[in-house]
């Protein structure tokens, strides 16, 4: 008995020595068996008491270490949480450089981000300018007010970008005037194009903005050639434009001087 109890005892000290609370509890279990079997009832519930405790420290331990976990998870999962919103006002920011912020379209600074963007053209293939003025705004602005002229061009910008194809560039240059840039198209499919919109423009239902509204778009497009910069193309798609409004306005006119009036329906 002597021997065993020697051994258990040393079992013990060096468990928790070692720091390993398994087989420590092991040496409370198998003390309290040993004394048990010796009749000694006392020294068996001294064994059980001591091993009690021990559960007890270990429990506590292992709740604090979980408490402690869950805490460190919810500080990493609020970093990753701010971390996100961060990169999501920086994004956002960025977005407000670009865009004009009343239509949403591209600004100047964002078309000359977009330009810059390699994939946004193959440079072996056309291109076309459409600029695109709202014919008489003042007579908007003047009886209707303010707030009617900014959702005329918010509606135009709408217009304008669902007849975009991916790839395409909606921009306000200022006021109303605007410029869409179809990359990968010919002169002939960019004039499809600005025939769709002068005809979209001309047939929506302005009336639901103010009674008695009528809003009608001028075209001017140029090819935008090979190695060309780009406000070479602009000043012959101004050009354009500036004769669509000589001419009458509501029409779309090519710098090479042909005039697609189609009277709107």
């Amino acid at each position: 008995w002597d021997v065993a109890r020697a051994a258990l005892a040393r079992a013990e000290w060096l468990a928790r020595a070692a720091h390993l609370p398994q087989v420590r509890g092991w040496t409370f279990d198998e003390g309290m068996r040993l004394e048990s079997a010796a009749g000694r009832h006392d020294e068996a519930l001294a064994w059980a008491r001591r091993g009690i405790h021990h559960w007890k420290e270990q429990l506590s331990r292992r709740v604090e270490a979980v408490s402690q976990s869950a805490s460190l998870f919810e500080e990493l999962e609020h970093s990753r949480r701010e971390a996100a919103a961060l990169r999501q006002q920086a994004m956002a920011l960025k977005d407000a450089a670009l865009q004009d912020p009343l239509t949403g379209a591209l600004n100047r600074r964002g078309l000359a981000t977009a330009l810059a963007t390699s994939a946004w053209r193959d440079p072996a293939q056309p291109a076309v300018a459409v600029l695109i003025d709202a014919a008489h705004f003042k007579a908007v602005n003047d009886p209707h007010g303010h707030a009617v002229g900014d959702a005329v061009l918010v509606r135009l910008v709408r217009l304008m970008q669902g007849l975009a194809r991916q790839g395409d560039l909606v921009v306000r240059l200022g006021g109303e005037e605007f410029l869409l840039l179809l990359p990968h198209t010919e002169r002939a499919g960019g004039l499809a194009v600005a025939e769709r919109l002068r005809h979209a423009v001309a047939r929506d239902d302005w009336q639901r903005l103010a009674a008695g509204l009528a809003v009608t778009a001028s075209l001017g497009l140029a090819a935008w050639g090979l190695g060309e910069a780009l406000d070479d193309a602009l000043a012959r798609a101004d050009a354009a434009l500036y004769r669509a409004k000589q001419g009458g306005r509501n029409r779309v006119v090519t710098f090479d001087g042909q005039v697609e009036p189609g009277p709107a329906v």
